[in-house]
């Protein structure tokens, strides 16, 4: 089976653990088949085509003006027998937020959802697996434009299957009239094992400017929520080893300048990045996927953010926290209830994963025969 998933390459490490988590189970319903899997990256829409030619070339030229607009008309006219996902045998957008503020302008809505997944979803099935919301935490009521609405409804019916993997995006889906599966993330089957009998080391920290990838016009205090940090690693530090990880280069420098004492990891794949998650005993993210990726691993942590991206970690039964209404004293609090009760949710988070493993088998076994 030839299995073409949209995602991103080498850009954001949490859409690797997503796509490794759709293929666990997809592996796991095809045993001794063999699946072949093409990456196609969101951010670089022109890679749809193939083969790799000219037309690429001059995209990527960095005087062209008009990229996107050039894309669009291309796809809209041409793209039909260049298509890669022509060639497949499923078709699969992979996690990340789907539905947010403007979300029917991004560059690959047109070349993938529209020339693609509405072009082809007759004669391959099409997937919609992990959508994600990522709206303001002040303004959760969704749909913030009637054109979003219309994306979500579009969409929707060119997937077989969509699941959801916060509460707002299964609303918003609902409200598109799109059927939908409320599951966890599936980054949370990244680690295929069901048990880490590893003993917890240290307190992992993945830290971001103002706690999250935007601000959203909240009026986030960013030296709030650095002092914040500040004061909940001098109080770890006392009784635990605390040790950064890292996403990216920016989330590495502001881990130096906030303590050039602790330990940074900057893993550069998947297997460095659990490696190092495996021997932790808790954590305290920013990133919402190193929460999910702890959680594989059974290790308990605290998610705080900025937006709804916050509310998958609700699925999990783990701790959140809006970046704006929390403090050290509640930070501390929670990570020591995390350790004290370390080992009854370790096997909590292993039995709601099994769970969560079965239920995208069920849903998409008959799909992948």
């Amino acid at each position: 089976m030839k299995t073409g998933i949209l995602t991103t390459i080498n850009t954001n490490i949490g859409d690797d653990f997503i796509r490794i988590g759709i293929e666990n189970v997809i592996n796991s319903l095809r045993r001794g088949k063999v699946t072949k899997f093409t990456y196609v990256n969101k951010h670089h829409p022109e890679s749809i085509l193939t083969p790799k030619n000219i037309f690429q070339t001059i995209l990527n030229l960095p005087s062209f003006k008009g990229k996107q607009r050039f894309i669009n008309l291309f796809y809209s006219n041409f793209n039909h027998s260049f298509n890669i996902f022509k060639k497949q045998d499923l078709i699969i957008q992979s996690g990340a937020p789907v539905l947010w503020p403007n979300c029917f302008n991004s560059e690959w809505n047109i070349p993938f959802w529209y020339e693609t997944a509405g072009k082809l979803h007759n004669q391959i099935p099409v997937l919609n697996l992990a959508a994600g919301s990522c709206y303001p935490w002040e303004n959760q009521k969704g749909f913030l434009d009637e054109r979003e609405l219309i994306f979500a409804k579009e969409i929707g019916s060119f997937c077989s299957l969509t699941t959801t993997r916060d509460k707002l995006a299964h609303k918003l889906f609902n409200e598109a009239d799109t059927a939908n599966h409320l599951i966890p993330c599936s980054a949370f089957l990244v680690n295929s094992e069901f048990k880490n009998n590893e003993t917890g080391k240290y307190i992992l920290i993945n830290y971001m400017h103002a706690g999250g990838h935007f601000d959203w016009n909240q009026h986030i205090d960013s030296r709030l929520w650095e002092n914040t940090m500040k004061e909940v690693i001098l109080t770890l530090r006392q009784q635990h080893e605390v040790r950064f990880i890292c996403h990216n280069q920016k989330e590495y420098d502001l881990a130096a300048a906030l303590n050039p004492e602790i330990k940074i990891h900057f893993p550069k794949n998947i297997e460095e990045y659990m490696e190092c998650i495996k021997n932790a005993k808790a954590g305290i993210n920013n990133r919402m996927h190193a929460s999910v990726a702890m959680a594989s691993f059974g290790i308990p942590s605290i998610s705080v953010c900025t937006d709804t991206r916050l509310l998958m970690l609700d699925l999990l039964g783990l701790p959140t926290f809006y970046v704006k209404n929390v403090n050290a004293e509640e930070l501390i609090s929670t990570i020591n209830n995390c350790l004290e009760n370390s080992v009854s949710e370790k096997s909590r988070l292993f039995e709601l994963k099994r769970n969560t493993f079965e239920k995208y088998r069920e849903l998409l076994q008959p799909i992948c025969k």
